[in-house]
């Protein structure tokens, strides 16, 4: 057992522990306050103000809960402003967005995929291997990859540590430094084939190339991506919220109207809650991950940090300082 995590989660939960209560309470208010504003008429002048303020005031009121629990979490690091955290922030679910509509755009051709691979297979594998009913169960799996577990797995910490650094426009000297890599022409080709084949607006292609261009700590970024302990969690939470909470409302109804009301209620309620839990279960955690890695060294980032250490000489009373980079 990792004690260090544990002792991080521990103090990031007490640290952010209001805001985390705030994200239960506030969460189901604004719930409630949307199904009201659903409800609301428009005879009068003051109704169709209401009817066009009230969304505004909700969403802003989202991302300014979402974005405080962030940076919360992610303690005291030099930060940036709340309001240029929550633009960075929307920016981050207008990208998730057009990723979920890549998704959903291939999920609408699974069908048509499915037919074509069937009809160009070998004879004797379209009848055992490669059948039908084999090709759409691995494209639904790979949509619900892309969906539960690829999105939010990337998004989670890009937005949870922009809360507090920021990204913005790349500069000169990035551009020549992106210029000089090479891992940059496999994820392109990757890109093109992607819009290629399942985007239907060139719009959401060059919105979802624009995230390469921001300068931002990619070092932490990766160590998160790349850190074994991240992606099970994900995996878990999506397994709960997509597969298992549904289930909640399989069962036939029975039992009286009253019972049955109720019944409903409380499996909202425990829909509610499990999602909600969910969440911030992924965002502390990529927090926690995210400061873990803000403590190691990193090879894009890190810098030989000096420091005098005392070296023998032949006179034991002297010495001489000598710096060495530390490890």
């Amino acid at each position: 057992m990792n004690m260090p995590l544990l002792s991080s989660t521990k103090m990031r939960i007490l640290s952010a522990r209001w805001w985390l209560i705030a994200q239960l309470l506030l969460n189901a208010i604004l719930i409630a306050l949307s199904i009201v504003w659903l409800r609301l008429p428009d005879k009068q002048a003051w109704q169709v103000a209401l009817t066009l303020s009230l969304p505004i005031l909700l969403l802003a009121t989202f991302v300014w809960l979402q974005c405080a629990t962030m940076r919360a979490l992610m303690g005291g690091q030099r930060r940036i402003k709340l309001i240029f955290a929550a633009m960075t922030f929307v920016a981050w679910v207008l990208l998730a967005w057009v990723a979920l509509t890549l998704a959903f755009n291939f999920d609408d051709k699974i069908e048509l995929y499915t037919g074509y691979l069937n009809s160009r297979s070998p004879v004797s594998w379209r009848a055992r291997f490669l059948t039908e009913e084999h090709i759409a169960t691995f494209f639904n799996w790979i949509e619900w990859l892309m969906v539960y577990l690829l999105i939010p797995g990337l998004f989670i910490p890009l937005a949870t540590l922009t809360s507090v650094t920021g990204a913005g426009l790349p500069k000169l000297s990035e551009l020549k430094y992106l210029a000089q890599k090479r891992w940059w022409i496999p994820i392109l080709v990757i890109a093109l084939l992607i819009f290629f084949f399942f985007s239907t607006n060139f719009f959401e292609f060059a919105l979802l190339a624009a995230i390469g261009l921001l300068p931002l700590a990619w070092s932490r970024i990766r160590s998160v991506w790349c850190n074994w302990r991240w992606w099970p969690v994900v995996f878990i939470t999506a397994f709960i919220v997509e597969h298992l909470l549904p289930k909640l409302y399989d069962a036939e109804p029975h039992g009286s109207t009253r019972a049955q009301l109720w019944a409903v209620i409380l499996k909202t309620a425990a829909v509610y809650l499990i999602t909600t839990i969910s969440w911030l279960l992924l965002l502390i955690w990529s927090a926690v991950l995210l400061n873990r890695s803000n403590g190691m060294r990193s090879d894009d980032d890190a810098e030989d940090s000096l420091v005098p250490v005392l070296v023998g000489g032949p006179n034991p009373t002297k010495s001489s300082a000598e710096k060495l980079a530390l490890p």
